[in-house]
């Protein structure tokens, strides 16, 4: 495998990954609509949030 098919395979896991996360934070907003679930929901974009916050360092 040359260098160049190497940056393409990381360049897409890195695009699925950023889409992933702009499907998420549409799908956290969806439920934190509905009021029965907003208390579970909310836990679990903290604990996203959290992730995202160890993955940067």
């Amino acid at each position: 495998m040359c260098i160049a098919n190497i940056i393409e395979v990381v360049l897409r896991a890195i695009q699925a990954q950023i889409a992933l996360v702009d499907d998420m934070t549409t799908i956290i907003k969806e439920i934190n609509k509905q009021p029965t679930v907003q208390t579970e929901s909310k836990q679990f974009e903290q604990l996203y949030k959290t992730k995202q916050q160890e993955l940067e360092k």
